[in-house]
């Protein structure tokens, strides 16, 4: 997307910028000795359980998917 509006630059600096945060979030995950049971909600009316890349967030936050 940065590419199309000429900013190719700011987007991979951006991309790369996310990547270290989710990487560190990961380092610290790793640490954690008892993984918290996690049950992710997307919508509550009606009841729809968090999937697509909710499981991958709970695996990266340290968590167990419930």
């Amino acid at each position: 997307m940065a590419a199309a509006i000429g900013r190719a630059g700011v987007g991979q600096e951006v991309v790369a910028a996310l990547r270290a945060r989710v990487a560190d979030i990961a380092r610290r995950a790793a640490r954690i000795r008892e993984r918290p049971r996690v049950l992710t909600i997307e919508w509550i009316d009606p009841v729809m359980i968090g999937g697509m890349w909710m499981p991958e967030l709970v695996t990266l936050a340290g968590g167990e998917r419930w």
